[in-house]
């Protein structure tokens, strides 16, 4: 009990300190507010690339359907595709660089997506924080009354054992 007593007294004497739980709070709350800043910006930046990956998977999309078009249909499986057989070695790498392209520009926006929700959670441990930092804030009354309202109580507790 006595080692209990010994580690909560630092803690005790810290709450009673108002002015270190105000430089404690001042502290939290600044970290805090760079924290939101920067999930606020990792998610803006995140949205423009995903904007920008998904206006170039659009613009390859639209690049490989309008080269296809040039080519007669076939139904493969239930579907129809252009027929390809009769295309020459550069038109074949043509489609194959824009389906890699398709491919990589979809990563890239999978990972634009990724950074967008890193930013929210970012926002979301900056709130955290903030808080925080309002639940160690000392109490708004002003020292004079806090004195008052200790003198008080010291004077009923004289009061009563008597």
């Amino acid at each position: 009990m006595q080692r209990i007593n010994s580690l909560s007294r630092p803690i005790r004497t810290f709450w009673a300190n108002r002015h270190q739980r105000l430089i404690l709070t001042s502290i939290i709350a600044a970290v805090a507010v760079l924290v939101i800043a920067y999930g606020v910006f990792t998610t803006i930046d995140g949205q423009r690339e995903y904007n920008k990956q998904s206006d170039k998977i659009s613009d390859i999309v639209k690049r490989r359907e309008t080269f296809t078009e040039q080519f007669p249909t076939a139904e493969v499986d239930g579907e129809i595709k252009p027929d390809l057989t009769n295309a020459t070695q550069t038109d074949l790498m043509f489609v194959a660089m824009l389906r890699r392209d398709e491919n990589d520009a979809q990563r890239q926006q999978v990972d634009a997506d990724n950074q967008r929700r890193t930013g929210v959670r970012v926002i979301g441990l900056g709130v955290i924080g903030l808080a925080l930092a309002y639940l160690v804030l000392p109490d708004r009354k002003s020292r004079s009354s806090s004195e008052e309202v200790a003198a008080a109580a010291n004077t009923s507790d004289t009061a009563g054992t008597k």
